[in-house]
Formats: C-alpha cells, structure tokens, sequence
C-alpha cells in the first residue's frame, strides 16, 4: 500500500475546496449520520486529542489531512471501507499509538498499490 503525502493544509474545519470535515465537535454529537458525507479529517483536527474516536467507514472520505491525529492519546479505532480516500496527510498519524488502537483501511480503489 502506497500512501500518498499531502503537502500543505486546509483551513480550521474545512477540507480542500471548503467542503465541511469531521471536526471534534461534530463527532462529539454523537450522531455517525451527521458526518457519513465528510470528505476530510482536516489539519490537526484531532491533535493532541484525549477521548476515543471510533470510525467504521466514511464512504465520501478523501483526505485525512497533515496531523489530523497527531499526539492522539485515546483509543483510535478506523475500520471499515474508505472507497474514496485518496490522501493522508504527512504525520497524519504521527505519536497517535496505544496498544488499543487499530487502523485497518479497506477498500482503497483510490490508493496506488
């Protein structure tokens, strides 16, 4: 799997183009449907985050921009199919690991490999 690297970041809350991302505060909603069409995890956006975050797909999900869970320090769980997501970030995950976390992308039509 080739991970393609971004250079360079979108704004606070947007993804490339001004599209709405997931941000903290609409993930903690609660609501999975309220972000089912996000397009990207914007830059830093979960940096430094403390809870846990739990993803199970995002089917219009392109981008998971620089930092976006850099220094993560709850449990990070990303499964499921991701048919678009093209991009992720440079330190997209950088000192985000604890032994309860998992990141297993499926379905990546997007990605070279």
């Amino acid at each position: 799997l080739l991970l393609l690297f971004s250079v360079g970041g979108a704004q606070a809350d947007t993804c490339p183009g001004g599209s709405a991302g997931l941000t903290r505060a609409l993930y903690e909603g609660g609501d999975p449907a309220a972000y089912a069409n996000v397009t990207c995890i914007p830059t830093e956006e979960f940096n430094d985050y403390e809870g846990d975050v739990v993803l199970k797909g995002l089917a219009f999900l392109t981008s998971i921009e620089e930092k976006a869970f850099a220094g993560f320090k709850g449990t990070l769980a990303i499964t499921g199919e991701y048919p678009a997501l093209e991009t992720v970030g440079e330190n997209a995950f950088n000192r985000a690991c604890i032994v309860e976390s998992a990141i297993t992308f499926n379905g990546l039509p997007s990605f070279d490999s």
